[in-house]
């Protein structure tokens, strides 16, 4: 379980310090709202004259273990829509950059983020996720190590009111 304050800790501290690279030039202060079936994004954006919030909202979920979708269903730069070109083309330059596996569907005219996740907790083993849920304020994820051939038992163990997995 990760939370949204674990998160924006992590976003406000150990991004700007350790990887400010991951944020494209412009770009400062990101945060994350988690609720229900749904994350926002945010940042400050700055360009030239052009100072505002920008803000994305989408759904997540797997569709398969370590196939993460994020449905976008709304950009807006402050109170307006943004266009959402620019943004996709932004988003594939970063997955590029991060060596991730995207590609983009459509769901109900929405654009729709695949990614194959490859994770791995540093020691040769792979990390397989099976299952994400967002709740107020919480991601939860569920899955299991796999290494040398034999998989092991879950990622970590989590509350009673998690999300279970078989």
């Amino acid at each position: 379980m990760f939370t949204a304050e674990q998160i924006n800790g992590w976003l406000a501290v150990d991004v700007v310090k350790n990887f400010p690279e991951l944020l494209p030039p412009g770009v400062s202060d990101p945060r994350v709202a988690i609720h229900p079936g749904r994350i926002a994004l945010a940042c400050r954006y700055l360009d030239g004259p052009v100072e505002t919030v920008l803000s994305l909202e989408g759904e997540v979920y797997l569709q398969e273990p370590n196939v993460l979708s994020v449905r976008i269903l709304r950009a807006r730069a402050g109170a307006l829509p943004a266009p959402l070109g620019s943004l996709l083309k932004g988003i594939s330059r970063a997955a590029d950059d991060a060596e991730l596996q995207l590609r983009w569907l459509q769901a109900g005219g929405d654009p729709v983020a695949v990614i194959r996740l490859q994770p791995s907790d540093g020691e040769r083993n792979k990390i397989r996720i099976e299952a994400i849920e967002l709740r107020e304020g919480k991601i939860y994820l569920a899955g299991r190590t796999i290494g040398g051939g034999a998989e092991s038992g879950p990622i970590a163990s989590t509350p009673d009111d998690a999300p279970k997995v078989r």
